[in-house]
């Protein structure tokens, strides 16, 4: 897949420039996660085989290709206007003379608007955004080329005034707080090129904090699809389409609770498509739909579950009608990977990210026999019901329907009744 690949990345930190030029005092303007981003895309683009020699990456502050873990062939430089219309015009006259090349544009930094529409912010714009490259320009640069060469565009920016959330862990992108972009200008690009856009009309696109460092909301949750739907034991392709990616970002995004919703913004016909033209080898299976990428915050009400060795493997958010069952990995054999003592572990103030989601039915009366369930599940020294585990099942009981049977005080001890009961039980099985 890799070969006929080319990435130009985009990522800009320190706006220094903008904030001399409009008197605010240094890093006013800085974002935090942007260069994180380009370190993001680098790896998953390298996981998908795509050679150094074929990528340029251009940061402010400049990253190295030590910085990137990688070999000297790759070129680097500042995100300034002209570096940035430079790797615009590489990316066009790489992929120009080759019929089944394929072009990547990665942009995450600082969006604004003027009368010129969609701008994107380089290391050096100022205050009066005269050095902004409108969307336009970007366009036309990589227009000279042959039909059936495409470029795909991810462009982490805002689009729009945007607001905080509230949050200590969010972010938003947006340089001057103001601008109004109803859409990106898909009608300036090629018929056959598409643009995945962080945010929909009138939308902020956040910086979010994960595991310490700063990161673009939308681009942690496409690379993490990226990396997981792209890579395979026949070799690195992609079983996604554009239009799955974009619908698995948005579920991303509203499980991590950030609020913004990405867009497609290409042909119709193209959506259908596999990401990056995907590439014949024998199909991945399908997943299921529980499976995705999801953080758990550190004040949700729930319990960490820990294997032997004392690394975190789940979590556990229960209440009076459904689970969820949060798993860090595609599979599990439970016995095997841990045992319930005590209360288990609440969260921290780290929070940890799983890949599998599972959320469950509505509790369901019947005769259930409990011989083989291991855990009996205490509130306030009571029973309240039982778990029993196999190596692809999570099988939850509860004696009675009432609001007694909740996440905040549960005690798992071993169980030792094998009579049949009337209980309420679900059941998730691993797929």
């Amino acid at each position: 897949m890799g070969s006929n690949l080319f990435a130009l990345l985009i990522g800009i930190d320190d706006y220094g420039a903008y904030d001399r030029s409009a008197g605010f005092a240094p890093g006013t303007s800085d974002l935090r996660g942007a260069v994180n981003d380009v370190r993001l895309y680098w790896r998953t683009f390298q996981n998908l085989g795509i050679p150094p020699r074929n990528v340029r990456v251009l940061t402010t502050p400049r990253l190295d290709a030590h910085d990137l873990g990688a070999p000297s062939a790759v070129t680097c430089g500042e995100a300034s206007r002209a570096a940035i219309e430079n790797g615009l015009d590489w990316l066009r006259d790489v992929v120009r003379h080759d019929r089944g090349a394929r072009g990547i544009v990665t942009f995450c930094g600082h969006g604004d608007t003027d009368p010129r529409g969609l701008l994107l912010c380089p290391s050096d714009v100022e205050r009066g955004l005269s050095m902004a490259i409108p969307f336009g320009d970007v366009a036309a640069r990589l227009d000279d080329r042959r039909p059936g060469t495409d470029i795909t565009l991810f462009l982490d920016a805002c689009h729009a005034a945007a607001g905080a959330m509230g949050r200590s862990d969010v972010r938003a992108r947006s340089l001057r707080g103001a601008g109004n972009v109803s859409h990106v200008e898909r009608r300036l690009m090629r018929p056959e090129d598409v643009v995945l856009a962080a945010s929909g009309p009138d939308e902020p696109s956040y910086e979010y904090l994960l595991h310490g460092a700063w990161q673009g909301a939308f681009t942690w949750a496409v690379t993490s699809l990226m990396d997981r739907w792209g890579v395979s034991p026949n070799g690195p392709y992609f079983g996604l389409t554009y239009r799955e990616l974009m619908q698995r970002a948005r579920r991303v995004l509203s499980n991590l609770a950030v609020e913004q919703r990405p867009i497609y913004a290409g042909p119709a016909e193209e959506a259908q498509n596999l990401v990056l033209g995907g590439r014949a080898a024998e199909p991945k299976a399908e997943r299921p739909e529980q499976g995705m990428v999801r953080e758990v915050p550190p004040d949700m009400e729930g319990y960490i579950l820990k294997n032997q060795s004392g690394t975190s493997i789940g979590f556990i958010d229960v209440n009076t009608s459904t689970i969820k069952w949060n798993w860090t990995s595609s599979s599990a054999a439970f016995p095997s990977y841990f045992t319930l003592t005590a209360a288990g572990t609440k969260p921290s103030s780290t929070p940890f990210v799983v890949t599998t989601t599972h959320e469950n039915f509505p509790w369901s009366s019947g005769s259930y026999s409990l011989n083989g369930v291991q855990y009996q599940i205490k509130q306030n020294g009571n029973i309240v019901g039982y778990m029993k585990l196999t190596s692809s099942a999570l099988v939850w009981y509860k004696i009675a329907s009432g609001s007694q049977f909740a996440v905040a005080d549960m005690e798992f001890a071993p169980n030792t009744d094998t009579s049949t009961k009337t209980l309420y039980m679900v059941a998730d099985e691993l797929l």
